[in-house]
């Protein structure tokens, strides 16, 4: 069901987590539900590579991946494996924070559910260009907030710039909060204290001269800083679990997005652990 990493993220130990895992990397190496480019199948293992070239100090948590339990636990390879692979992985390391990386945004709804199967009250805060609302559409990733909501999941989406006239006017029907902006008012952050968190991020969030390597970019999106310090604002906040999404190497031979993304994943791991 789950593949071995090539190599392991950075600083992980690679193989099945135990109990006391703190934090657990699982790739989810699919992108059968694009609607466009392809590539993100090979994001896991290309963000592993890229992770190579960073260290494991991050000056702004002033913390150290070395000082982390952190297990790779490699890939899964199809949409249908990704509910039972997560599921088992929560199960070994209950108290461990999940993260995913890789795939098109498909994978977040089923990864969502395993979650909120064992953590009541999740609500979920993405980053992502698109509305991703529609009732239905060709491989599903452009339905991730509405079958998450579907379920009766909360969804606050921040930086949304595209999306089908249809959605839009669904936006109040379906979602607790939707933003152009990354930062998050006080009042919703106050409705977030408490309560389990997952963050999903598709890499398409930012501008793609930032991160051209996706399968689907959109103009006119803010950098990597200000994503990062949107991100970084959640700290204090209850996150069990998140993802980076929609990560297509071979749409950027140059390596930004990959590097930009591992990163983007260590700084995850180091604010929520």
């Amino acid at each position: 069901m789950r593949q071995p990493p090539r190599q392991p993220f950075l600083a992980a130990e690679a193989g099945d987590p135990t109990p006391d895992a703190q934090a657990v990397i699982l790739g989810l190496a699919t992108d059968g539900g694009v609607s466009f480019r392809p590539g993100a199948v090979e994001a896991p293992n290309a963000i592993r590579e890229f992770s190579d070239s960073i260290e494991t100090f991050s000056p702004r948590a002033e913390r150290d991946l070395d000082d982390i339990g952190l297990v790779d636990a490699g890939d899964v390879t199809s949409r249908e494996d990704v509910s039972p692979a997560v599921g088992a992985l929560l199960d070994a390391a209950p108290d461990a924070l999940l993260v995913s990386v890789g795939g098109d945004h498909s994978v977040t709804p089923p990864t969502v559910a395993e979650v909120a199967k064992r953590h009541d009250g999740l609500a979920v805060v993405g980053y992502d260009a698109h509305l991703d609302l529609r009732e239905d559409y060709p491989g599903d990733h452009a339905c991730t907030y509405r079958r998450i909501s579907d379920r009766g999941v909360p969804c606050y989406v921040f930086g949304p710039r595209s999306g089908a006239k249809s959605e839009w006017d669904d936006v109040p029907k379906v979602l607790r909060y939707c933003a152009v902006s990354l930062q998050m008012p006080d009042e919703i952050r106050a409705e977030l204290e408490g309560r389990p968190v997952y963050i999903t991020i598709d890499i398409d969030v930012l501008d793609p001269s930032v991160a051209p390597g996706t399968g689907n970019p959109e103009a006119g999106g803010p950098g990597f800083n200000e994503l990062l310090e949107a991100v970084e604002a959640l700290h204090g906040l209850n996150v069990v679990a998140c993802d980076v999404v929609e990560v297509s190497p071979p749409l950027d031979p140059s390596g930004i997005t990959q590097a930009a993304t591992a990163l983007l994943v260590r700084e995850l791991i180091l604010r929520f652990v």
